[in-house]
């Protein structure tokens, strides 16, 4: 009896159109965990339970025309450990030419990729850009090493707050020191949460 090896054919991955062969590759410009208000220090106090959004800022090199993608983040109690992936909410352009800039990112939550994580337990949280993958298929766009991200987050009460009836005329709250564009209820309520949670206001009480 003769047995014959019969080789199992291996799945040929193709490259993604716009890639240049040998220099291609992703540089993590900074990862911002926000739930309202935030800077790159991540200096404004995080809140566990509180839905925060996760931005990754992106630098890309070695493309020859724009290409399309999404991307994943692995989240994890420290740095290295086993943890949950999470998939962009939305979808950028790499651009071959004058990609945007770390500022400009974060001033367009179109330009940045974005995560969303509904409720953070209290404690440390890392993370770190896994994949990048571009929506027309092929490979994973390679990233960079670097660009990992450790916060925490604290515990603190939710608050209750009964609204009084003061005449308009008679006060101007802090929306009123905003630029035009930055009105909005959304930032109102933004503003409001993180003053509450920095102790900066107090909610009144009502007899």
């Amino acid at each position: 009896m003769v047995f014959i090896d019969i080789p199992t054919p291996r799945r040929r991955w193709k490259a993604s159109a716009g890639l240049q062969a040998g220099g291609a590759g992703l540089d993590v410009l900074g990862i911002e965990v926000t739930q309202a208000i935030q800077n790159m220090a991540h200096t404004v106090r995080l809140i566990a339970g509180k839905a925060t959004t996760i931005r990754v800022y992106v630098q890309p090199r070695g493309l020859t025309s724009n290409l399309r993608v999404r991307g994943e983040i692995a989240i994890s109690t420290t740095l290295g450990a086993p943890g949950s992936y999470v998939a962009s909410a939305n979808e950028i352009s790499l651009r071959a030419t004058q990609h945007p800039t770390l500022t400009e990112q974060r001033r367009d939550t179109a330009l940045s990729l974005n995560f969303v994580f509904p409720s953070p337990p209290v404690g440390p949280m890392s993370v770190r850009l896994k994949r990048i993958q571009p929506t027309s298929g092929g490979n994973d766009f390679p990233i960079m090493p670097g660009g990992e991200q450790n916060v925490e987050f604290a515990s603190a009460p939710m608050l209750r707050v009964r609204v009084l009836g003061y005449p308009r005329e008679a006060w101007n709250d802090f929306m009123t020191y905003c630029d035009r564009q930055w009105v909005s209820k959304y930032t109102y309520d933004g503003l409001f949460d993180r003053l509450v949670a920095e102790d900066g206001l107090f909610a009144p009480q009502v007899a």
